[in-house]
């Protein structure tokens, strides 16, 4: 492992903080490559993380598009892409080391073999904030921005992370998914119309791994993504969390906005297309998922009542996912009038659901704490067993799907 001499009094950090960077620092590889990116001392504004897994099939063109929209739109501002190699058995490797040499944007590739988008997103995003510090780099003027190995960010959203408040430390926007038709009218259509409603309604942004956008002084003051031993396959808990789930988990509890973005990037929708023939869809983010579609080619797209089954068992999860969570867990939800005009209905709030609620908002829990964390995730999910169909009945009452 690499030992970093850290100019902490330089930032002046908390204690908080340098217990932060401390943990991080202990599990860089000490490895060329990561010592490599390290030890450059080129100060960069921009720095796009990518975890790669077996991306053999997507890696080449992604980091082309990238590298294309950054001289583009970035072209005044210095970037760098840091592309997270998760222990990948296939070529991913040498696709990335052959880039490197092709692409005008620095391209750097390091190892973690620990498995797990959630493991590799946190090291690299470790990684990048550790590195600049250690040269002393202006930590506010700086954005990480994560992405994946299947995504094409859209022409014209890197020129608009260019006016972004610098009062802004986290934004996020979300994939169009690449699917065919009756599957794009649920994913890209109905679903973002739940999504859409979270932030714009109730003022709750989730975190999209897909386009995450962060501030690394911000980053370590709120602790980062956890440890990656929290995460099996695919970045996911056994109990259905992703990492960047929890990140948005954490950071509402403490009342802190994020800045939505909207669609920003197409992604290749590959988790939706794995299982269509069992019609397992609404279980695309569990565990060990993420490993049965490396390699997934055909688009065969649902029929007419398979589309109707996935809505119906989608929706359910949207909901619970963008409009359940944040009046669960979000510190300043209550204040906002949106959300309470959807509390409003009588027929609706009941005082037993309202009773259920507040027992899970006044549970005195350590978010820092992974075990406390996954003791609410599962309060969350038998709110929803119980009081499920009301949100939903609630949520069609404010919206027209189609």
């Amino acid at each position: 492992m690499i030992s970093l001499s850290l100019p902490i009094e330089h930032f002046k950090l908390s204690a908080k903080e340098q217990l932060y960077l401390k943990n991080a620092n202990k599990y860089f590889q000490n490895d060329s490559l990561t010592t490599a990116f390290i030890q450059n001392e080129r100060r960069f504004d921009y720095i796009f993380v990518i975890p790669v897994y077996n991306e053999e099939n997507f890696i080449a063109d992604t980091l082309i598009h990238l590298a294309q929209r950054i001289c583009s739109e970035l072209h005044r501002f210095s970037c760098c892409i840091l592309v997270v190699n998760n222990g990948s058995t296939d070529t991913s490797s040498d696709i990335i080391e052959g880039l490197s040499s092709k692409i005008n944007v620095p391209l750097y590739q390091v190892y973690f073999p620990v498995k797990g988008v959630g493991a590799a997103r946190k090291y690299g995003n470790d990684l990048s904030a550790v590195r600049a510090i250690y040269h002393k780099h202006d930590l506010d003027s700086m954005k990480i921005v994560n992405t994946d190995a299947d995504t094409f960010i859209y022409e014209g959203i890197l020129s608009e992370l260019t006016t972004l408040s610098h009062d802004i430390n986290i934004a996020s926007g979300e994939c169009n998914f690449t699917v065919p038709t009756n599957m794009d009218t649920v994913i890209n259509h109905r679903q973002r119309k739940i999504r859409e409603f979270g932030a714009k309604h109730i003022d709750y942004v989730n975190l999209y791994g897909s386009f995450l956008v962060i501030n690394p002084r911000f980053y370590i003051a709120v602790g980062g993504f956890v440890n990656s031993y929290w995460y099996n396959y695919g970045g996911h808990l056994e109990i259905d969390v992703g990492e960047d789930f929890d990140f948005g988990v954490r950071l509402v509890n403490q009342g802190i906005n994020i800045t939505y973005l909207g669609v920003v990037c197409a992604s290749s929708g590959r988790r939706f297309t794995s299982d269509i023939a069992s019609l397992k869809l609404d279980k695309c983010y569990e565990s060990g998922r993420m490993q049965d579609f490396r390699s997934e080619h055909d688009s065969i797209d649902l029929t007419d009542q398979e589309r109707e089954q996935f809505w119906t068992k989608s929706k359910r999860r949207m909901i619970r996912e963008f409009v359940v969570k944040p009046f669960l867990v979000s510190a300043s939800i209550l204040n906002k009038e949106d959300a309470k005009e959807f509390l409003a209905t009588p027929a609706f709030m009941s005082e037993e659901l309202l009773r259920a609620m507040f027992e899970i908002r006044n549970m005195k829990l350590n978010l820092v704490s992974p075990d406390s964390r996954m003791t609410l995730y599962t309060k969350i999910s038998e709110f929803m067993d119980s009081y499920g169909d009301l949100f939903v009945a609630r949520v069609d009452e404010y919206l027209q799907y189609e």
